[in-house]
């Protein structure tokens, strides 16, 4: 949806050979957008990106899908799978249908891949999207070194931190807890990005992150992501339980002592803190 109107196709890769994508069409992608089936836009955004990369095989992963059919469940893919015909795979900690290939699973970063393999998920799908409110990062980590790589990945970002930060929840699952102890932040993000060859090419206020293959990219110009005003958004409570702000980690910290989860749980711990006290200063004081 562009303008209020959908795209009735979306371009393969082949198609595009003749017809390059202009090289800001990733500055032309709204800060927002209507969607019909996310609520928070994503629909459209997802056909602008399609538009200017191409498809090639119209496959997708989602998880988690929190419903057990498509109308009850605002899915990224639903606007794919309905309008495009795309198909794919969709997983779940709690639902199955196996009539629109939806499968109960409790995912892992140990896992994921098996699961993939189970499933018959293709090397390269088209897109994937990640949303468990938890170990985000932590799946997408294990995808990317398990050999798959997605032309276009959405994950779910914590907006209850600056956008440079880079906060994770811990390695192991936990339920989500309705605090700012949660997913992944949006500097997080960004690096596991680089680490395997990705770009954070846009992101919807207080959702969602959109990366694309930087080999798709083709010289694109790419407006950074820190001037978008993706953060402010409060709705979450101030922790009141402390041992639950144990549970987000530095990823940066992680990073520079070779995975030592230990040292990173105190960077995040302290920062957690710091951010929790200024927000109960400033919204519940």
């Amino acid at each position: 949806m562009w303008g209020g109107l959908s795209f009735e196709w979306l371009p393969t890769a082949e198609e595009l050979k003749d017809f390059p994508p202009p090289e800001n069409w990733t500055g032309l992608l709204p800060d927002e957008d209507h969607g019909w089936f996310t609520g928070i836009g994503n629909d459209g955004i997802l056909e602008w990106i399609f538009m200017n990369i191409g498809t090639t095989n119209k496959y997708y992963v989602e998880f988690g899908f929190n419903a057990a059919t498509f109308e009850a469940c605002q899915a990224n893919v639903y606007n794919l799978y309905l309008t495009h015909n795309w198909t794919g795979l969709l997983l779940d900690v709690d639902n199955e249908n196996p009539k629109i290939n939806l499968w109960r699973h409790q995912l892992s970063a140990d896992n994921i891949v098996s699961v993939f393999k189970q499933h018959n998920v293709l090397k390269e799908p088209d897109y994937l999207s990640v949303d468990v409110d938890s170990i985000d990062l932590w799946l997408l980590k294990a995808i990317f070194e398990g050999g798959y790589r997605p032309r276009v990945v959405t994950i779910e970002y914590n907006c209850n931190y600056p956008h440079d930060c880079t906060l994770t929840h811990q390695p192991t699952w936990s339920p989500y807890q309705g605090a700012m102890v949660y997913g992944v932040c949006l500097g997080a993000v960004d690096t596991l990005a680089q680490q395997f060859g990705y770009t954070l090419v846009h992101v919807v206020t207080f959702n969602d992150a959109f990366l694309v293959r930087n080999d798709l990219l083709k010289g694109a110009w790419i407006r950074p992501f820190v001037t978008f005003e993706h953060t402010g958004n409060h709705e979450h409570h101030v922790v009141t339980s402390w041992p639950n702000a144990a549970l987000m980690i530095d990823y940066s910290t992680y990073l520079h002592t070779n995975g030592d989860v230990e040292k990173a749980r105190l960077v995040g711990n302290a920062y957690t803190r710091a951010i929790n006290n200024l927000y109960r200063k400033l919204f519940y004081e």
